[in-house]
Formats: C-alpha cells, sequence, structure tokens
C-alpha cells in the first residue's frame, strides 16, 4: 500500500472538475492510500465526498507538504497536486520502480507531457531514465520518508525551487523519471500564477 497525499485547492468551478478527475484516477488504483489535504474554502469536486485534512491559505504550499511528510506510513510516498493527471496504467510502478533503482535521489518527479520542462527531451533516449533538474522540480512528486524535515519557509510562486535546494542541502539528489508521465491538465489555468490566464500572444 502507498500513501498518496492530493493537495486540493480549488478557486474556480473548471478547477474543481479537473479535480475530480485526478481523484478518480487515483482511486481506480487498488493498492493506494488516498490523503485529501484541502486548503480552506476550497470549493469541492462535484459528486465527490471530501474528507481529509483542512489547512489555512497562507501557509497551504509549505504546510500541506509537512503533514504528507509527518503522516506517511510508506516509504516512498507520493504527493500530487489536485491537477496533475497520472498516465499509464503502471504510473505507480514506474515511480516506486525509479526510488528503487535510484537511492541517492529522495525526491523523483514525474514529467509533464505538456512541455514545462524541456531538460532532457533532445536527447531523452541517450541518458539514465531519471535524470537531475538543476534548478527545481515539483508534483507529482515520489518522497523518501525523511527527506521533507525541516522544512523552510519561502513564498508560494518560488517554492518548488526552495524546496529543491533544501533537499539538495541535506545530500539527497533529486529528479525527474522520463518514464514517469502526467498530464498537467490546470496548465494555462494556474491559480498561482495569474499569467497563465493572460493571452500569450495577441489573437490577431
Amino acid at each position: 500500500m502507498i500513501d498518496v497525499f492530493l493537495r486540493l485547492w480549488p478557486e474556480t468551478y473548471l478547477r474543481a472538475h479537473l479535480a475530480g478527475a485526478v481523484i478518480e484516477r487515483l482511486n481506480s488504483e487498488g493498492n493506494v492510500r488516498l490523503t485529501i489535504i484541502r486548503a480552506e474554502d476550497s470549493l469541492i469536486p462535484p459528486a465527490h465526498f471530501v474528507d481529509g485534512v483542512t489547512l489555512p491559505r497562507d501557509r497551504f504550499h509549505i504546510d500541506s507538504k509537512a503533514i504528507a511528510a509527518d503522516h506517511a506510513e510508506s516509504d516512498p510516498f507520493v504527493i500530487i497536486d489536485d491537477d496533475h493527471l497520472p498516465l499509464y496504467q503502471d504510473w505507480l510502478e514506474i515511480g516506486l520502480r525509479a526510488m528503487h533503482d535510484n537511492p541517492e535521489y529522495g525526491l523523483i518527479s514525474s514529467w509533464s507531457v505538456n512541455g514545462e520542462v524541456r531538460q532532457g527531451e533532445v536527447d531523452l533516449g541517450r541518458r539514465s531514465p531519471v535524470w537531475e533538474e538543476t534548478e527545481s522540480l515539483g508534483c507529482p512528486m515520489f518522497v523518501r520518508r525523511g527527506v521533507l524535515a525541516d522544512l523552510p519557509e519561502g513564498e508560494v510562486t518560488r517554492y518548488d525551487t526552495i524546496l529543491t535546494q533544501h533537499v539538495r542541502s541535506r545530500g539527497w539528489k533529486v529528479g525527474f523519471c522520463s518514464r514517469l508521465r502526467h498530464n498537467h491538465i490546470g496548465m494555462g489555468y494556474s491559480q498561482v500564477i495569474g499569467a497563465h490566464w493572460m493571452p500569450a500572444t495577441p489573437a490577431f
């Protein structure tokens, strides 16, 4: 049984529906113990009963990870956001295998098919299945127990970078797995980065 902690914070009905799809996907796994960590006053995905931990908004980006680290029973465990849809039936098995085969890594992140992470795309076939990200990685992530101890402070828009540096400072490698893929179905509708709601180029 693997612990999966879903960070839930829909502020729009669009995001709530996306979160519902992610919950259904995770519930389809037979060996998952799903815990939902919800930001207070956030919307509930339609047709879903959400029972879990509720946290204040101002430190949600930090405390949600701390709660996962404190309550995880499996090693490793998973932290995933409410707009990250795992791909392939063996997504969990791929992540667990990557952690087993690369014991020097404290965090291994799933690689988005949406193209946010460009590193490794050109020579993907010639590099290791797990490669180090030089600056920042985030959810979904497979995490070894004990790695997310004494989490640092930091603003939400930079916290992935801050967390990555923190884990490295504790002697762990962090990286992406080329076979561990997810669809970032919330890309372009970020609740953290307001510019995602703006047109990238003029329409005409």
